[in-house]
Formats: C-alpha cells, sequence, structure tokens
C-alpha cells in the first residue's frame, strides 16, 4: 500500500510540470524588445509554441501600424488571437484597428476596451483556428495613442491523451488489481 501512494504521488507530481509548462509566456514587449515593424511582414515572432503567448505592444499615435509575423508548425492550430488588455491613452474614443494576412483577412474594424476578452480571428474573418502556416496580424491606429496586449493561443491538432494522466489510471488500476490479490 505504501509503495502505491509513492507511485501515485510520483505521477502527479510529474503530471503538474506537464500542466504547468503550458501556462502563458510573454514573447515580445514593444517596451522592452523595441518598435514593432510598420508594415509586412513584421517583426518576427518565430514558431509559436504550445499553450498561450503574449504579446505587448504600444501605438503612439501619427497612424501607427505594429505587424507580427509567426508561424504555426506542423501538428499544432491557432484557436484565438485573444484581445487581453486595450487602454486609449489619448484620442476620441475611437481605439485601433486590426488586420490579419493572407487569406483576404486583412479588414477589420476598429477595435477598443469594450473587446478585451475577444478573439481577433473572430472580428478579423471567416475562420476560428488557422492550421500550419505563416501569418500576420497587425494593430494599428490612427491619432490616437493606445496601448494592447494579445494572447495567441495554440493547441494540438490531433487531441492525445497527456502521458501524466494515462499513468495515474494505470496505477490506479494497478493499485486496484493488487489490493484485490491480496484479499483473495
Amino acid at each position: 500500500m505504501k509503495n502505491v501512494l509513492k507511485l501515485i504521488s510520483l505521477a502527479l507530481v510529474l503530471g503538474s510540470g506537464v500542466i504547468a509548462s503550458a501556462s502563458a509566456a510573454v514573447i515580445y514587449d514593444e517596451n522592452i524588445s523595441g518598435d514593432v515593424s510598420d508594415s509586412l511582414p513584421g517583426t518576427t515572432l518565430g514558431a509559436l509554441s504550445l499553450g498561450t503567448s503574449t504579446v505587448i505592444g504600444n501605438l503612439p499615435g501619427n497612424f501607427d501600424d505594429d505587424w507580427f509575423e509567426f508561424t504555426i508548425a506542423a501538428g499544432l492550430q491557432l484557436d484565438g488571437i485573444i484581445i487581453s488588455a486595450f487602454t486609449e491613452v489619448s484620442g476620441a474614443g475611437n481605439g485601433g484597428n486590426l488586420g490579419f494576412s493572407p487569406g483576404g483577412l486583412n479588414a477589420a474594424g476598429p477595435f477598443t476596451a469594450a473587446q478585451i476578452g475577444q478573439d481577433v480571428l473572430d472580428i478579423t474573418g471567416p475562420t476560428t483556428t488557422l492550421g500550419p502556416g505563416t501569418y500576420s496580424v497587425k494593430a494599428g491606429t490612427g491619432s490616437n495613442q493606445n496601448t494592447y496586449a494579445f494572447d495567441f493561443v495554440v493547441s494540438s491538432i490531433n487531441v492525445v491523451p497527456e502521458p501524466a494522466s494515462l499513468a495515474l489510471l494505470g496505477l490506479g488500476l494497478a493499485g486496484l488489481g493488487f489490493s484485490r490479490r491480496k484479499k483473495a
């Protein structure tokens, strides 16, 4: 019984490590890493990893655009680009504007603080997920000054049970088998 408890504890520790590795990470902060490209192809974020990756930027006005280029690797899909923060520092309340490329998803209306929590993919076009490939997203402004944050949410295309869950299930079944065997 003591050994079974040790095995279950070990499986829980390993499982928590797998879950913790999927937490959000800031992959680009314009305040630290420098100004984002004003035109395509955009500042390269590289291949987005599984989980949530955050981009933080600011639009100082004067018709500034921030373009980001990113890649979704084979076996992964982009589930969303969530507007996680937006502040209009100055301006007439017009917010910013969004764009997306390729695939004819270049047009989108303004985005404001009222859209925090919404998905850029839902706002900009007819798709809710993107498969493997290279894409660009734009945040722009007219004369107003804005700050923003986008959360890029990436998941596996093929849903496969994680090893820690399977290990816990196996250990539980083995424990039941051993306990029944001793009683018999």
